[in-house]
């Protein structure tokens, strides 16, 4: 099959931006995602980018989805006992924007596509690379007007696995 930088060359795939910690972290994160998020500021529109985040827990999952709420950003998360149609629902509103930041622990690894969606927050270790390039993949299908992806690795889990371009 072909490669993450052949399909990217191709425009099958964005081009991806990785911000890490200096090393690998293996219990604290770098920072805090909210305030990472909140670092990026806003677009022209005053929108915050459509963020997916990979937090550690189910309830650390939920817990990012209040604290984003709390700082003015609209978020939702969904766990695997979230019913069916909730799950629908925030599914449903993330992708039509409504929700800015979508807070998992788990579900939203594979078989999930918002192409819009172009930041991941990285905010748990990953420690195989199968899920690690499934994570990031989340943010690198091709959108109208989307150039580029970020994924801000809160634990430094690139420097184990690579960038998603490696070979």
């Amino acid at each position: 099959g072909a490669t993450a930088a052949e399909l990217t060359a191709r425009g099958f795939l964005v081009p991806c931006s990785i911000v890490a910690p200096a090393s690998k972290l293996t219990r604290a994160l770098a920072q805090d995602p909210v305030d990472a998020l909140l670092s990026l500021g806003v677009d022209e529109h005053g929108q915050r980018p459509k963020t997916l985040v990979y937090a550690r827990s189910v309830s650390e999952s939920h817990d990012l989805a209040a604290r984003f709420l709390a700082a003015g950003i609209s978020a939702g998360a969904i766990d695997g006992t979230t019913r069916s149609d909730v799950r629908d629902e925030v599914l449903s509103r993330f992708a039509a924007g409504e929700l800015r930041v979508l807070c998992n622990m788990a579900v939203l690894t594979e078989g999930f596509d918002v192409p819009d969606a172009s930041v991941c927050i990285v905010a748990r270790p990953v420690g195989h690379v199968g899920p690690w390039l499934q994570i990031v993949g989340r943010v690198l299908r091709p959108a109208v007007g989307k150039e580029r992806a970020l994924v801000l690795d809160l634990a430094g889990s690139v420097y184990e696995h690579g960038l998603p371009t490696d070979e």
